[in-house]
């Protein structure tokens, strides 16, 4: 992973911000049928810092189908692991409000992967996905930031998937890296439309 001018290798360790009292969350899951017309979650692996939107593909009467981009932050201080930091490319789709029954979206399992979200594609990034973004002059295109000043720039119909390569030291090369920017934006990432 390339550093920044100035950046150090050891940054502070980030703490998960988790509900930590089990009756709030079990009151929240009951609400869910009366807050949200929709729900659904999906667990992966590891944490994700970044999800995206990206275009509706397909429009249904009683839902929607849309890309999703999500990413995974690893943690390669943890004992025994290989695995890398991932940019996921798939599909959501989402039922259209005042289709789903209450029951269906209040007794979800925490741990479970949705049905309604199936990833197709796997990047291996090089370093954390803080942010995506789609070009919206060409949906093909996709950059990512990370936590360094690089900027990688992602041809998504050209990018191979690595789903099935488990050859983790090999990340995936990106069609671009911007360079140039002396300070750590981490979490900065725009798109023009011109």
């Amino acid at each position: 992973i390339k550093l920044c001018e100035g950046q150090e290798a050891s940054k502070a360790e980030r703490e998960p911000n988790y509900l930590n009292d089990p009756q709030a969350y079990d009151k929240w899951k009951t609400l869910i049928p009366y807050i949200y017309d929709f729900f659904t979650n999906h667990h992966t692996v590891w944490p994700s810092l970044s999800c995206r939107w990206g275009p509706v593909e397909k429009e249904e009467k009683y839902k929607r189908r849309q890309k999703i981009y999500l990413s995974e932050q690893t943690d390669p201080a943890s004992v025994g692991t290989t695995d890398v930091n991932k940019l996921l490319v798939g599909h959501a789709d989402v039922i259209k409000p005042k289709v789903a029954s209450g029951d269906s979206l209040s007794t979800f399992l925490d741990l479970s992967r949705s049905p309604f979200i199936k990833i197709k594609k796997q990047i291996y990034h090089p370093g954390e996905v803080n942010r995506i973004r789609e070009s919206p002059l060409d949906k093909s295109i996709v950059a990512t930031h990370t936590d360094s000043c690089w900027t990688y720039l992602w041809n998504m119909e050209k990018q191979p998937d690595r789903t099935a390569d488990k050859d983790y030291r090999q990340l995936s090369q990106a069609d671009m890296i911007l360079e140039g920017h002396k300070d750590n934006a981490e979490y900065a990432l725009a798109a023009s439309s011109q």
